[in-house]
């Protein structure tokens, strides 16, 4: 087998090697979305402070949720009652479908970005992982990126576009590549 393979060399047949795959594509499930809309309304006054677009679902029950976040009297019971809220009449897992096809189509440029990225000489130091999590989402101000696990959280809407971005490999790729250099 060697042989053949020093053959196919010599005489110009080129091996093409796929990209590690370094992703896993992730449709959060409702409890984990109602956490990151409970984050996002938690920290909504700084939002509304520095003019961030912020999603969130419509609703009584989230603007109720919203002023009392500004004035610092959210309690547990709140946010039972938003995950009973996006259990019955929120989330529905078919509206990240388009999103998640989305990124799926771009997987193998994310993983050859990620791959390229890893294999230069670098002056600074972050963690590295073996695999990265995109989780998506509906809702917040546009995503994030957790340096010490290396979940990144990516905002879609249900026709499956990105606030900025066309493309998600942009996206995710801009997003690691900044959390990692921002802890230099």
């Amino acid at each position: 087998m060697k042989i053949i393979i020093i053959i196919l060399t010599i005489i110009g047949f080129s091996f093409t090697v796929p990209a590690k795959d370094r992703i896993q594509i992730r449709i959060p499930t409702v409890e984990e979305e109602t956490t990151y809309v409970w984050r996002t309304i938690c920290d909504i006054q700084f939002f509304e402070e520095h003019n961030y677009k912020v999603s969130l679902p419509n609703g009584n029950l989230i603007e109720t949720l919203k002023q009392k976040s500004k004035t610092n009297s959210l309690t547990d019971k709140d946010f039972e009652l938003l995950l009973a809220h996006m259990k019955s009449s929120v989330y529905k897992k078919g509206e990240y479908e388009k999103g998640f096809k989305n990124i799926a189509t771009n997987k193998v440029l994310i993983n050859k970005m990620i791959n390229e990225f890893f294999g230069i000489e670098k002056d600074w130091k972050f963690k590295e992982f073996e695999k990265y999590i995109i989780k998506l989402t509906l809702y917040g101000p546009g995503g994030s990126c957790d340096s010490k696990s290396g979940i990144i959280t990516l905002y879609t809407t249900k026709e499956g576009l990105y606030k900025q971005y066309k493309n998600p490999a942009n996206t995710s790729f801009t997003k690691l590549f900044i959390s990692k250099t921002k802890n230099v």
